[in-house]
């Protein structure tokens, strides 16, 4: 907006009021003539076209992922969410709520977050004296939880190596959401239905290897047979279980039955399909 010296101001809702609105009564709607994805002019002027464009989409998904996962209420979280649907951003807008919700767990959540990736990453290798894993292993909390730092964060790129036909790559984005919401889940995480939009079309192997892929090692075996004892040695081995001694490390049978009940990404032994 601008004052009668035509200064330029950027006008924001304080989050009390959201809150308020958002406790109306159904049969009252807001509506704002405006697009909130396109820039004031004097944004324009200021920043120039590309870069004041940039900066409002940043705002807006800032704003609405504010809104989604900070308590503003249901009803403003739902219009974010079409908004950013009808201008073809709504993947977008899931992949920051995701990376929000992981960043802000409780400590707990986060360790056992970990612990899950890690023990998915080793079932997915052939052996555990091999360069990949013994990358996996020497990764910290902080290292595991690097992909999910920045709500900005492009899965595009980091899908690349992914080898997908092309007919099921369009829907590669939300289908790694949907699984890392799956493992955050399990991991006694935030609950989000609205990113429950499992891809049927992909098989439980290809979701192995989109996960591996988007964590950053190679998928070299199927979420399938493995050695208890092999296992258990190498988790006491990682830096995530450096502190835990060999018998604290969860029955990794259990632990790989349980997961593949919440995250697709395999079926137990001898299960035929």
């Amino acid at each position: 907006m601008e004052d009668e010296n035509q200064e330029f101001f950027e006008l924001t809702v304080a989050t009390p009021c959201l809150d308020l609105l958002s406790k109306i009564s159904h049969d009252f709607e807001l509506v704002v003539d405006y697009d909130p994805f396109e820039p004031a002019e004097e944004a324009i002027r200021i920043h120039g076209t590309w870069e004041a464009k940039k900066r409002a989409r940043i705002t807006t998904l800032d704003n609405a992922v504010e809104a989604t996962c900070n308590g503003w209420g249901y009803r403003p979280a739902e219009c974010y969410r079409s908004a950013f649907s009808k201008a073809g951003l709504g993947t977008e807008l899931e992949r920051a709520i995701l990376n929000w919700d992981i960043q802000h767990s409780d400590p707990g959540i986060l360790k056992r977050f970990t612990q899950n990736l890690l023990y998915f990453s080793l079932r997915c290798c052939d052996r555990y004296d091999t360069l990949s894993a013994h990358d996996i292993l020497e990764r910290d909390q902080n290292d595991w939880l690097q992909p999910f730092r920045n709500v900005h964060t492009d899965l595009s790129g980091l899908l690349m190596a992914a080898d997908f036909p092309i007919g099921i790559r369009k829907g590669l984005e939300q289908q790694t959401i949907y699984l890392f919401r799956s493992f955050l889940e399990f991991s006694n995480g935030k609950v989000d239905c609205r990113q429950h939009d499992l891809g049927i079309d992909y098989t439980t192997s290809q979701n192995a290897s989109l996960c591996a892929s988007f964590l950053g090692f190679s998928y070299s075996r199927q979420f399938g047979r493995f050695d208890p004892e092999d296992m258990a040695g190498a988790l006491s081995r990682s830096k995530i279980f450096a502190e835990q001694s060999k018998p604290d490390i969860p029955n990794t049978l259990d632990w790989g039955l349980h997961m593949m009940a919440y995250v697709p990404i395999g079926f137990p032994d001898n299960y035929l399909v």
